[in-house]
């Protein structure tokens, strides 16, 4: 039988700050992956409506969404700092 020591107290290991979330067919999904989908749609439709080709607004829209989800995460959410949480470290 196997037990789960609780070693490093409630509240050592969880976040400083709460993410905020959208609800999502009753998923709650952070609010910079919703805008990075509404931002490569919006550049997939802007593309075609300029003439593009189909290929190059897949492009354009897949960039898009991974430069905003990525700027948007790192830019809103600090490090998260594990501490004492990090399992390989050394006491």
């Amino acid at each position: 039988m196997t037990t789960l020591n609780d070693v490093f107290g409630a509240d050592v290991c969880r976040r400083s700050r709460a993410q905020a979330s959208v609800d999502v067919f009753g998923v709650a999904w952070p609010v910079y992956k919703v805008h990075a989908l509404l931002a490569g749609l919006a550049a997939v439709v802007l593309v075609l409506a300029l003439g593009g080709t189909g290929a190059v607004a897949v492009w354009v829209g897949a960039a898009t969404v991974l430069l905003v989800w990525w700027g948007e995460r790192a830019a809103l959410h600090p490090r998260w700092d594990d501490r004492a949480c990090d399992h390989h470290a050394r006491r």
